[in-house]
Formats: structure tokens, sequence, C-alpha cells
């Protein structure tokens, strides 16, 4: 949230006048429990008069009806006149109370203050201060993509808006000042809230960001606590992982399909504060009783076994909220997201916000059950594999990327994930992960020299081959361009980091203009054989306690996630 210092306008008649308390300058004489407001509306600098501006009294907790329209009915408490020629105006038949006061000239300057009138008063006077006006901005931040209309109003003001279909908006024309918004979602199973504390400064625009909302519990009949446990009980992770895709697995044994919606249009989660978090359905099965959900949990704790997510579900009215692009977002580094989960079609679909949808070729989608859902049985060499196009180039960032793999041929060359051609090395060559013929997994990338092995290339290797075809492995590589030792290669959460060749921070950009492929080269050769699934490619390092939370909680007995 962007903050400016800034103060209400100044209600200025004595030295003891205050924003909160103006002065009584007659006592005695008026009705009782009524009171007059006298004011003079000058603008900043100049000290002119504020001529015919629009001047708004209403109760210090006054909220704008929701109707947008021009001609709607305002609530009855509001009251409105105009500054004459020479900026004076006034108020009567006022009973005590704390109001705020707004001085409008409807041309971007205003000031507004606050007033408190006690059952003594018989009249106040004060002097308006106009200076150019602020805006505020921001969005509110649905897990479902901002598909919930919902109304933003200001505390003491004559001001309401609605967000666009982006979940985005915008209120203009605010004098400087403090205010607390008002957020009412227009669909039940989300709460409303205040926003308070929100600084407006002159000519300036403050931007809230993205505000999260808060779910309706009432509006589900059933939740329960979900634990992860990062204790060494569980996923033996010590340190914090923030921005986290969590893999929940729904079955028959700790979930009643029954009770939600039969594609589970109606599950939610939230945080231990009542903050939804963003997820996406990944599978849901109800008639086999079986589901794979990734929920972006804002922080995992390492070395705990007590914090928790609370899932929500059987609420018949509930939209689909499922939305990858929400979990694997750019916050979180994500370029690319395929669980290859397909059973048919020949599209490849990217769960991240980056949406590089990819191709089936040759046989596939041949989707065979692997540890976190349906994965991709590559049977034939050469033919079977995924294209996705010339995308995810990293240039000169940083990158991550990890896939499960389970093998089916040993002893032979083999890519597992490539953008290069195989050829000879070269300031083009890309990158590629694959395994030698001594089941050895390597990753390459581009060089400045004809040579693997010589300065400015980059050979990792694990010091543990993967000599099985019966077992699924979860790879994962890390290049820091910062720093060539933090360069690694993961092997099923452990750091299996062997021999380098060169030093990566000589690497110049790793760009080519071929199409990135999953289980072969770009040209097509050296192909994959086995079962490929959950491809992930971020331009981010991630940390070791990110890896190997991933595979603890992916793998076929999660150690994260406890009922």
């Amino acid at each position: 949230m962007t903050r400016r210092s800034s103060i209400f306008a100044a209600c200025v008649v004595t030295v003891a006048m205050l924003v909160f308390r103006c002065t009584n300058l007659a006592g005695g004489g008026g009705t009782e429990w009524e009171a007059k407001i006298t004011g003079h509306a000058v603008y900043d600098g100049s000290g002119l008069p504020a001529t015919g501006a629009r001047v708004v009294l209403c109760p210090e907790r006054f909220l704008r009806d929701t109707s947008v329209a021009p001609d709607s009915t305002v609530a009855p408490a509001l009251r409105e006149t105009v500054t004459d020629k020479n900026g004076f105006f006034s108020v009567d038949r006022l009973e005590p109370g704390t109001f705020s006061i707004e001085v409008n000239n409807e041309q971007s300057w205003a000031s507004r203050l606050k007033c408190e009138i006690s059952e003594h008063d018989a009249m106040v006077a004060i002097t308006c201060t106009l200076k150019p006006t602020g805006r505020i901005s921001g969005s509110l931040a649905f897990p479902a993509g901002n598909r919930c209309i919902s109304y933003i109003q200001v505390y003491g003001l004559d001001r309401v808006t609605r967000t666009a279909p982006g979940g985005t908006f915008s209120l203009s024309d605010i004098p400087e000042g403090i205010y607390t918004l008002r957020i009412l979602p227009s669909q039940p199973e989300y709460l409303s809230q205040d926003v308070a504390a929100v600084a407006v400064s002159t000519s300036a625009e403050t931007d809230l960001g993205a505000l999260t909302v808060s779910l309706n519990g009432d509006a589900w009949s059933y939740n329960r606590r979900i634990y992860l446990n990062t204790t060494p009980s569980g996923a033996d992770v010590a340190g914090d992982v923030v921005g986290f895709p969590v893999l929940i697995r729904l079955t028959r044994d700790n979930f009643d399909f029954t009770e939600a919606q039969v594609d589970g249009r109606d599950i939610r989660f939230t945080n231990a504060t009542g903050t939804l978090l963003p997820y996406e359905i990944e599978w849901w099965d109800s008639l086999n009783k079986v589901a794979e959900i990734w929920v972006k949990a804002d922080t995992v704790r390492g070395g705990k076994s007590s914090q928790s997510l609370t899932m929500y579900w059987g609420n018949a009215n509930a939209f689909d909220g499922s939305n990858g692009a929400k979990v694997f977002d750019t916050a979180s580094g994500f370029a690319g997201v395929w669980h290859l989960n397909e059973t048919a079609g020949m599209l490849a679909r990217d769960a991240s916000h980056r949406g590089f949808t990819g191709t089936y070729r040759g046989g596939l989608p041949r989707g065979v059950p692997g540890p976190s859902g349906i994965c991709q049985n590559i049977m034939r060499p050469d033919t079977d594999y995924i294209d996705m196009g010339n995308v995810l180039n990293p240039g000169m960032k940083n990158f991550s990327f990890g896939v499960w793999i389970k093998r089916a041929v040993l002893g032979t060359q083999q890519a597992i994930i490539a953008k290069s051609n195989g050829d000879n090395p070269s300031a083009s060559y890309g990158y590629l992960l694959n395994f030698d013929n001594d089941n050895i997994a390597h990753l390459y990338m581009a060089t400045g020299n004809t040579k693997w092995g010589g300065d400015s290339t980059f050979d990792v290797k694990t010091d543990l081959a993967i000599t099985d075809s019966t077992t699924w492995h979860y790879m994962f590589v890390v290049i820091d361009r910062s720093d060539n030792a933090l360069c690694k290669m993961y092997l099923d959460g452990i750091d299996r980091t062997g021999a380098k060749g060169g030093n990566v921070t000589h690497i110049s950009a790793v760009s080519n203009a071929l199409n990135f492929h999953i289980g072969t080269e770009s040209d097509n050769n050296c192909s994959f054989s086995g079962a490929i699934g959950d491809v992930t490619v971020a331009f981010t390092v991630r940390s070791a306690d990110w890896v190997k939370l991933c595979y603890m909680n992916q793998k076929e007995q999660d150690a994260l996630v406890k009922w």
C-alpha cells in the first residue's frame, strides 16, 4: 500500500480550534438539540473565496448508497448547500454529533474536515481551505479471477464506486485527508470489510495494491482444518517458504465427495486469519472419489506442525473458484507450469499466468498415474513429445525448473527438457537437461566456447545415477547467474550437485529461436523413454527448502499435509 502523509483540511477560526472539535462561537439562544454551522471557503495559496462550491455535510460514519446512478436517492442524513459569491455557507437545524464536511468546487479542488457539535453548541464557524484533490486506486484479489463485483464506499464522503471486470477500482476527486474505506462484495459468500488509514495527498494517487477478501464461512455447510507439518516428523524443512503451492489430495478416506458439488466448484481455502487463498483444481473425479488441488499458501513455516489451512465446501450457489494463474503467478516467479494431466485432445495446458499452451505430438496424450495425478507416458522415441513453441528464453535471468520422471529405458542418451538441438557448444545453444549413457543427469547451457567443459560452459552431474525403471523421481535444477557455486541439481529433494565445468557467471544471454520441448531435443533427437509429469519453470532462484518441500509434498506418500 502506498501511503503519503497528510492531514485533514484546516478548521481555522481561533488557535484553540481543532480538526475534531470546532469552536463554539455563541452559546445559548438556540432551540434545544439544534445548532448551526457557518463556514467560509477559500483557495489554498491565493486565499480567494471558493464561489459556488458544493458543500456536503453528513455524519462521520455516513456511507453513500451503493447505487451509482446520478439521480439515485441518498441517505436522508446527508445535507447539502453551496457557497455564495464570497465563499460563505451555512447549515442549520443540526443535532449533536460528529460530522464530516466536504467543500468541493467540482473542478478538482476540495477540502474535508470533521467537526463535533455538543448539546451545548448553538453555532460553530469554520474556514475551509480548498486544495487540489487526490485519487484512491486498487484491486480486490478474489481467487476466482475477480469475478465478484464489489462496491467501495468512503466513510464520511458522498462517494461510492464498484470494481471493473478485472477487479480494479478507482475513487477520484478525493480531498486531502485520511480515510476508511468500506468493501462490500455483491456475493454473500464474501464478507464486507473496512480498510483503515488510507492517506490521500493533494494532487497524488494512493495505490492500495491488491486487497485481500475474507470468506463468509456461514455460507458453507462444511469446513475442516488441514495441517502442514514441516518438523522432522513431517516434511523436515527448517526455513520459511513464501508463496508456495501446496498440493492437497482428496480421497474417499479423507473427504465425502457427496457433500460438495459434482465438479468441486464450491471448494474454498483460507489461511489462519480467514483470508481467501488462490487455488487450482487440477483433477476432480467425484465418481472415483479422488481430487488433486493446488493451494497457494502465503507462507509455509519451517519447523512447525500446528500451522493450518481451512477448507470449506457445501455451497450450492458457489461459482467455480479454481484459477491456476493466481496460484502459479508472477509474484512467485513462475514462467510455465504443465501438469501434463490431459487424457484427450492435442493441447498441453499451461497452468501459470503465462498461458504457454503446448501441443502433444506422436501418440500423446497417453495418460498414466503419477505421484500427483495423471502424467504422460512417452513410449515411441523421437515421436512422442510435447512442443511448447519458441518460449522460455531466460536471457540473463536466473532460472529454475523441476520435473517428475520415471524411466523406462536405461543406458542411452535421453533428453528430458530441452531448448537446444544437441549440436556443438555455442552462444545460442540454449539449455538441455538429459541423461548420458551412464544414466547420469546433466544440464548443458549456452557457452562462448566450442567444446564442453571449457570456460563459460556449465555441466552439472548428479553423484547418484538413476538406474531404476520402477520409481518416480523428482529432478530440480537451479541456475544462479550471480554465483556459480550456488547453481544446484537436486534429486528427490536432496542436493546432488556433482562436477561443474566452467563458470555460469561468464555465460551470455541464454536464448535462441528453437522450440521448447519436453521429452526430446528441439530437433527431436535423443528422446526420453518413460513417464513425465508436472514440469515447472521459474525465472528465479528456488531455495533448497522450496525444492525439498516440493518433493516431500508431491511424492506418493505426502509428508507435508496432515489431516
